[in-house]
C-alpha cells in the first residue's frame, strides 16, 4: 500500500515541482475555499482513522496473546512429556546436541491444590488448581542463555520449603516465611514459603489454557513421595524435557520444525509426542489478531465507503461551482490532462493532511476500543481472562496512512477525470452537459463486464463461496444495464437493480444450502450491493417520488422548494442518499445482529445444558469424590466427564492440532445430554450418543472443532470423516469416525467420545 500511495503521489509531486501554473491553481483553490477543503479533509480523515484503528486493534490483541510467550514460556519452545515412571525414556533428550538448540531443562510437574490454613486449621484462602514443579534452579537460570527471560532466581528449594510464583502467593495471601498446604494424590504436605518470584519464563511454565500460573517449586523428590502413597485414582506426575531454540523468546520459534524432528530422532523406538508450545501460542496470537482486525474493519469499511462517496460528492460540488471557470480555462487552451492534474494536485494536498491527522486519530480510536474491550472482559474468570495490553506497530500506522491516501487519490483522480470531460460551451453558459450517443465499443466493454460477472458468479456456485456469488451477480447486473441497447434506459436500470437486490439476498441461503460459509467479507459485499442497487432504483424514480411527496403534503410550498434542488441534481442526490444509506445500514445491521444473539440466548442455553446446570472442574491430581458431589445439598443428578488434551490429525491436515477431547458415560446421556445439531443417520440425539457409547472409534464434534481462522468458524471436519486422536504423553493413537454434530462448544469440551 505504501508503494501504491507513492506511485499515485509521484505525478502530483512532479506537477508541484515543474508546473508552476497548475501548482498555483491548486494552491489558490485550496486557500480560497477553506470550508470545502475542511469537508474534503474530514471525509478522507474519517476513513483513514477507522482503518488505522482496525490495525491497532489487531496489534493490541496480537500483543496481548503474545505476552503469554514471555510470562508462561520465556525460552521454552518445545516440550516432550511422559509419566514420571517412564522418565528414563527421555534421557537421550537431556543430552540433545543440535545447532538450533541452546538449552535443555528437565522438569517434574503435577497438578495440585493449595490452601492457607489458620492456627485452628480453617481455610483462609485456597487455589483449587495449582501446580507443583521440581527443577534444578542453576540449570533453569542458565536455560536459554537469558536469566531474565527464564525468570528463575536463587537456589533450588530445600526439603519442606517452596518457591511460589507471585500469582499463587497473592491468591493464598502468603509471603516468605508463611506456610501453606499442598494436596495431591490423596495426600497433603505442609510447606514453608522460602521466597516469591515473578510469573515469567520457566517460573510461569503452565500447560493449561489459563493465563495465570499458580506455580509452586518444591524440593526434588517431593512429588514422587506424594505419588508413592496415593490411595485414589489420579493422573500421574509428568516428567518433561523443555527445549529452548536458538534465538530470542519469539524468534526461536522459527526453528520449531527442525528441532522437533531432531527430538524425535534422538529417542528412537519411542512414539515421542513433541508439543511446539511456542509456535502454537504465536500462531494463536496471529489468528486472534487477524480475526479481530477483520471483524472491526468490516464495520469500518462501510464508514470508509461513506467517506469515499463524500469525497466524490464534494469534488462534484466544487466542479459544479467552478464550471464556468473551468470552461474558460479550457477555452483559453488548458488541456484536459492539465485540468486533471490541477484537480488531482488540489485533492492530494487535502488527502495528505487528512491522512496524517486521521492516522493520529486512529490511534485514539483504537485506544478507546481497547478500553471498552477490557471492560467487557472484566467480568470473566480472571484465570482465563486475557489481559489487554495496548500496543501498535509502526507498520500499522504506515499502512493505515498509505491505505487512506491511496483510496483518497484513486477517488480524486477518478472524479477529476469525470470532471474534465466537460463541454466547453455548456460549462461557460452553466448548462447541463448534453448526453452523448452511446458507442458500440462502450456497449462491447460493458458486455465484457457482464460476462466477467457471470463467470465469477458461476465460479462462486461451483466453489460454494458466497462472496464471488454476490459480487459476480452485482457485476453482471452493472454490465447488463448498459448492454440492453434496445430497451428503454429506465427499464434497464429497474431490471438490473431489482435483479441485483433479489440475488444479493438470495445468495446467502443458496450458498449455505450448497454447504458454503459466510465470511465477514460477505457482509461487506452484501451491504454495498444492497445500498447501490437500492439507491439506483430510488434515483431512477426521483421525479415520481418527489411528486408523491408534494401531493401528500398538499403541495406545500416549503416541501416543493425543498424537493426542487435534489430533483434538479440527480447525481448529487444519489451520492448523498448512498452516504446516508450506508450509515443507516450499518446501524440496522448491528442492531439486528445484537437482537438475533440476544434472542437466542435462552434457547441456546437450554440446548447446551441439557439436563444439567453446573460444570465443576476437578483437579486431576486431587479429584473431587464423585459421591461427595452427588450428596451435596440441592443436587438432583450428577454425571462425570473425563477431559484431556489430545493431538488431532485429519487426512487433509497431517500436522497435529492440540485440542480437547471429552469422554462421557451412560449417566450423562440418561440425565439429559446437550442437544445435537445434526443426528447424522440416527433417529434422535439419544440414539447417536448411545451409539458412540457402545462403538469404540466413534465421536461427536461441533462446527468449531479444529477451526482456527478469522471470521465465523468454518467446519474443519464433517460427519463421516475420520480423525486420529493421539495421547500427547505416550504417543498412543486411535482413529475416530465422526457420526454426529454437536451444539457450539461454549463449555470447552472439544470432541465427545466414550469415556
Amino acid at each position: 500500500m505504501i508503494i501504491v500511495a507513492a506511485l499515485l503521489s509521484l505525478p502530483v509531486l512532479v506537477i508541484l515541482a515543474t508546473r508552476p501554473v497548475l501548482r498555483r491553481l491548486a494552491l489558490r483553490n485550496a486557500a480560497r475555499r477553506p470550508r470545502e477543503a475542511l469537508l474534503v479533509i474530514a471525509g478522507s480523515m474519517l476513513g483513514t482513522a477507522l482503518m488505522t484503528a482496525a490495525f491497532v486493534v489487531g496489534d493490541t490483541f496480537d500483543a496481548s496473546v503474545r505476552a503469554n510467550a514471555y510470562t508462561q514460556l520465556g525460552p521454552i519452545d518445545e516440550v516432550a512429556s511422559v509419566s514420571l515412571p517412564q522418565a528414563a525414556s527421555l534421557a537421550p533428550l537431556q543430552r540433545l546436541h543440535n545447532r538450533d538448540v541452546d538449552g535443555v531443562l528437565a522438569v517434574t510437574t503435577t497438578d495440585a491444590s493449595a490452601a492457607h490454613l489458620d492456627a485452628s486449621g480453617h481455610v483462609q484462602a485456597a487455589a483449587p488448581k495449582a501446580q507443583l514443579l521440581e527443577a534444578d534452579f542453576a540449570t533453569a537460570r542458565a536455560f536459554g542463555g537469558d536469566p531474565a527471560a527464564a525468570g528463575i532466581t536463587g537456589a533450588t528449594p530445600a526439603r519442606g520449603t517452596a518457591v511460589l510464583v507471585d500469582r499463587l502467593a497473592a491468591k493464598l495471601g502468603v509471603r516468605a516465611g508463611d506456610t501453606f498446604d499442598a494436596y495431591a494424590f490423596g495426600q497433603s504436605v505442609q510447606l514453608r514459603v522460602d521466597r516469591v518470584i515473578s510469573q515469567r519464563g520457566v517460573a510461569g511454565f503452565w500447560p493449561g489454557r489459563e493465563v495465570v500460573s499458580y506455580n509452586a517449586f518444591v524440593a526434588p523428590g517431593t512429588i514422587a513421595a506424594l505419588a508413592t502413597h496415593t490411595t485414589t485414582a489420579t493422573a500421574p506426575p509428568q516428567f518433561s524435557v523443555l527445549v529452548s531454540n536458538r534465538g530470542g523468546v519469539e524468534t526461536g520459534a522459527v526453528h520449531t520444525g527442525a528441532v522437533s524432528a531432531a527430538m524425535r530422532t534422538a529417542v528412537p523406538g519411542v512414539a515421542l509426542a513433541v508439543d511446539p508450545v511456542k509456535q502454537t501460542l504465536l500462531d494463536a496470537a496471529k489468528s486472534e489478531g487477524e480475526r479481530l482486525t477483520t471483524l472491526y474493519a468490516s464495520l469500518g469499511f462501510f464508514a470508509v465507503a461513506a467517506g469515499v462517496l463524500l469525497l466524490v460528492n464534494i469534488f462534484l460540488m466544487l466542479a459544479d461551482e467552478r464550471k464556468s471557470e473551468l470552461g474558460m480555462l479550457r477555452a483559453m487552451g488548458l488541456r484536459r490532462r492539465a485540468l486533471i492534474g490541477a484537480f488531482a494536485t488540489e485533492g492530494w494536498l487535502y488527502a495528505v493532511v487528512a491522512c496524517a491527522v486521521g492516522t493520529v486519530l486512529g490511534l485514539g480510536v483504537g485506544r478507546v476500543v481497547m478500553v471498552g474491550a477490557a471492560r467487557m472482559l472484566g467480568g470473566r474468570d480472571p484465570d482465563t481472562r486475557l489481559p489487554i495490553r495496548f500496543h501498535y506497530e509502526t507498520k500499522s500506522l504506515q499502512t493505515g496512512f498509505a491505505l487512506g491516501l491511496a483510496i483518497a487519490m484513486l477517488t480524486i483522480v477518478g472524479t477529476s477525470i469525470a470532471i474534465s470531460r466537460l463541454n466547453i460551451i455548456a460549462a461557460i453558459r452553466d448548462l447541463d452537459r448534453p448526453k452523448r450517443a452511446r458507442h458500440v465499443r462502450v456497449t462491447a466493454a460493458f458486455g465484457a463486464v457482464c460476462a466477467a460477472g457471470v463467470a465469477m458468479l458461476a465460479g462462486g456456485v461451483v466453489a460454494h463461496a458466497v462472496v464471488p456469488m454476490m459480487l459476480g451477480g452485482g457485476i453482471a447486473m452493472v454490465g447488463m444495464r448498459r448492454v440492453l441497447r434496445g430497451v428503454p434506459d429506465r427499464v434497464a436500470v429497474t431490471v438490473s437493480a431489482a435483479a441485483a437486490l433479489v440475488w444479493c439476498v438470495a445468495a446467502v441461503p443458496v450458498a449455505v444450502a450448497l454447504g458454503g460459509d459466510l465470511p465477514i467479507s460477505g457482509f461487506i459485499v452484501q451491504g454495498l450491493i444492497l445500498v447501490i442497487a437500492s439507491v439506483a432504483l430510488v434515483t431512477e424514480y426521483q421525479d415520481e417520488i418527489g411528486h408523491l411527496l408534494a401531493h401528500a403534503s398538499s403541495r406545500n410550498l416549503s416541501v416543493r422548494l425543498g424537493l426542487a434542488y435534489p430533483l434538479a441534481r440527480r447525481q448529487r442526490t444519489a451520492l448523498t442518499l448512498a452516504q446516508f444509506s450506508i450509515v443507516v445500514f450499518v446501524l440496522v445491521y448491528i442492531s439486528v445482529l445484537s437482537g438475533m444473539f440476544a434472542g437466542q440466548v435462552d434457547g441456546l442455553t437450554q440446548k447446551l445444558s441439557g439436563g444439567y446446570d453446573v460444570v465443576v472442574s476437578s483437579n486431576r491430581a486431587n479429584p473431587i469424590a464423585f459421591d461427595a458431589v452427588a450428596r451435596a445439598a440441592g443436587v438432583r443428578q450428577v454425571a462425570a466427564l473425563v477431559s484431556a488434551p489430545a493431538d488431532i490429525t485429519t487426512p487433509s491436515k497431517p500436522d497435529s492440532v492440540r485440542w480437547s477431547m471429552t469422554g462421557f458415560d451412560a449417566r450423562w446421556v440418561r440425565g439429559g445430554a446437550p442437544n445435537l445439531t445434526d443426528d447424522g443417520r440416527f433417529a434422535n440425539d439419544t440414539a447417536a450418543y448411545n451409539y458412540v457409547l457402545t462403538h469404540e472409534g466413534t465421536a461427536i464434534v461441533d462446527e468449531t472443532f479444529l477451526a482456527r481462522r478469522a471470521g465465523p468458524p468454518a467446519a474443519a471436519v464433517h460427519i463421516g470423516d475420520t480423525i486420529t486422536m493421539a495421547d500427547p504423553t505416550t504417543g498412543r493413537s486411535r482413529a475416530l469416525k465422526i457420526v454426529a454434530t454437536a451444539q457450539p462448544d461454549l463449555v470447552g469440551n472439544g470432541g465427545l467420545t466414550s469415556a
